[in-house]
């Protein structure tokens, strides 16, 4: 090679490189990637010289706050976008813009040992009333825009009902049996959740059983409305995968009561309740223009109870729940003069049995979506 077409090799090499380590001394560092939702690196510790990580984790560093990697990662979408690449980021997209996640397979044997543990659980309190309400999960209920052939869990979850002993308020069946405009008037395009019209939905044939089973009063569905708030932009947290590049003008809603009931807040902080404002739980942020799911109705928390001294009964209820428990958090205190809600996620070690021995409700109500058959949710059930 003459010395001509070295430096014209070699030049344009040093440059970039000089550029990028520039780049990495003055581009600030995040530590947080709202697109692929999860934490990035931060540089390594000084101890991990001692045990022999610091490679490893600096190069995970470096690969972590690479230099514009948020703009390369937005460029990448878009082209998976063009190139018809539904799975680029575990999502479908539909012809009409709605955003579905791709579901994954499931053993048997963990779905048959939830059942179980849920079993196990209402056995130990045989005189305190248990119901699974089942509400239905996005991929579930939204099949028919899937390719032939993608998972939906539907055998999965007819296999966990047939195993679960405790009454069951199958709001994932009710949701698979409506025509497609009603479901999709009932969640979200671009975010996994629903939204609070199909909340309240579940809710209702909940309530519809428990006041069959002699528990509450008659359900009356009339006495609520919807609250609608025009003019949010939803930061969903499907569409944050893809950069937002889906729309994002979306029907943002509350279910209210016909009267504001005076209720009172705790929170579980650090092993402490402590009494809190409404809006620190329900709708944090429901005044910004922009708003997430959790933003609209509730962030997931380990505990928190709502005392409703007017409620329509004196009974205090207890809600083991996932996620798409939230947009009913203000439903509940308008027949029960407690509810106490309970994500065993974010729990640690305390159990389902422990907190049921502790506080000792009235009713248990556990609100898993229909995916949320397996797995952790169950672990610490006893």
């Amino acid at each position: 090679m003459t010395k001509k077409g070295a430096l014209f090799l070699a030049v344009p090499f040093c440059l970039i490189t000089l550029f990028f380590l520039t780049a990495y001394f003055f581009t600030p560092k995040s530590g947080f990637d709202d697109i692929e939702g999860r934490s990035l690196a931060a540089f390594p510790k000084a101890d991990t010289l001692k045990d022999g990580s610091f490679p490893s984790k600096f190069e995970t560093y470096l690969t972590d706050q690479f230099p514009f990697r948020r703009t390369m990662v937005r460029t990448y979408t878009e082209l998976l976008m063009l190139q018809n690449k539904f799975y680029g980021r575990n999502l479908f997209i539909s012809d009409s813009g709605w955003l579905i996640p791709r579901d994954y397979s499931l053993d048997t044997n963990d779905i048959l040992w939830a059942a179980g543990e849920l079993n196990a659980l209402a056995d130990a309190f045989p005189d305190t009333p248990v119901y699974f309400l089942c509400t239905p999960q996005k991929t579930y209920t939204f099949g028919y825009m899937l390719p032939y052939g993608e998972l939906t869990h539907h055998e999965y979850l007819e296999l966990f009902l047939q195993n679960v002993e405790v009454p069951v308020v199958n709001a994932a069946q009710v949701f698979e049996e409506m025509p497609p405009a009603e479901k999709e008037a009932r969640f979200f395009k671009s975010d996994y959740h629903w939204n609070a019209r199909g909340a309240f939905t579940a809710f209702s044939l909940l309530m519809e059983r428990l006041s069959a089973d002699g528990l509450t009063p008659a359900f009356a569905p009339a006495d609520f409305h919807e609250e609608i708030y025009p003019d949010k932009l939803l930061a969903g947290d499907l569409n944050r995968r893809l950069g937002y590049k889906m729309d994002r003008n979306e029907p943002v809603m509350l279910m209210r009561y016909k009267e504001q009931l005076p209720v009172s807040y705790e929170l579980l902080e650090g092993g402490v309740w402590t009494s809190v404002p409404e809006k620190r739980i329900f709708a944090p942020g429901l005044d910004d223009r922009e708003v997430s799911y959790n933003d609209i109705y509730t962030a997931n928390y380990g505990g928190f109870r709502i005392e409703s001294p007017h409620a329509l009964t004196d009974q205090k209820i207890l809600v083991l729940k996932d996620s798409m428990q939230n947009p009913t958090t203000n439903l509940f205190p308008v027949y029960f003069c407690e509810t106490m809600f309970v994500d065993l996620r974010y729990r640690g070690d305390t159990t389902a049995e422990q907190i049921i021995q502790e506080e000792n409700p009235d009713i248990v109500v556990i609100v898993y979506n229909c995916a949320n058959i397996r797995g952790e949710m169950y672990e610490n059930m006893r």
